[in-house]
């Protein structure tokens, strides 16, 4: 999976379920995607939280190579909504600081940002699944060539991909005659008490832990 922003629950949910989660760093970088932004709730709705890059290498630009920009007030707005929406939630202490004191680091790679966001939101959920970074791999292809790769250089018998990667892997027979089996993970999202009303689902996994709780997040997963 590429290395996302405060990501949903269902992301830690897949991560959770194998044996070894590797963090897609080294495909091109999508502007506005996931890997930039997530969603958390407001009053009167949701809001994005959009970290400001630099693309060195203009659009052809890999996600870990892409910059992190702090000359635009950030992480100072991020950290501000954060602690402005959630402070009076069960979970707050669980995990708005600790994604504070990471935003206040200033990394300077979005790649290296997220992953540190996600093994610090996965550790407070208590997922304990062994990462590793695609470009520590060293590896060439493109979409499903580089999946494979990844899969035979890592030994693995089955590789878990989320459901939007059949648009591509269905038609890809290379899984099967290698003898890896390819499964997609999917995930129902629970509803729970927010601080404002309706529910919205699909947020950052930042809501559910600061409105039910690490413990609650984490019997869900």
């Amino acid at each position: 999976m590429q290395p996302t922003y405060l990501p949903w629950m269902g992301y830690f949910a897949m991560m959770r379920s194998v044996d070894l989660f590797v963090y897609l760093d080294t495909v091109q970088f999508a502007h506005r995607s996931w890997q930039q932004r997530n969603r958390i709730r407001v009053e009167g709705g949701e809001t994005w939280l959009s970290v400001p890059v630099t693309r060195p290498h203009g659009q052809q630009t890999r996600i870990d190579r892409v910059v992190v920009n702090y000359d635009q007030g950030f992480p100072a707005s991020h950290i501000g909504l954060l602690k402005s929406n959630y402070r009076l939630g069960l979970g707050f202490s669980e995990v708005v600081p600790g994604i504070e004191s990471i935003l206040e680091e200033r990394v300077g790679r979005l790649s290296h940002l997220n992953v540190r966001l996600c093994e610090f939101l996965a550790d407070a959920v208590g997922v304990k699944t062994p990462t590793t970074l695609a470009s520590n791999l060293d590896l060439d292809g493109q979409k499903a060539d580089l999946l494979l790769n990844i899969c035979q250089s890592l030994g693995a018998s089955e590789y878990v991909s989320a459901p939007g990667s059949a648009v591509y892997l269905n038609s890809f027979s290379g899984f099967e005659e290698a003898g890896i089996e390819l499964e997609y993970f999917t995930f129902s999202h629970p509803e729970y008490e927010q601080r404002y009303s309706p529910f919205v689902s699909h947020l950052s996994v930042v809501d559910a832990i600061a409105n039910q709780g690490a413990k609650w997040v984490a019997s869900k997963l």
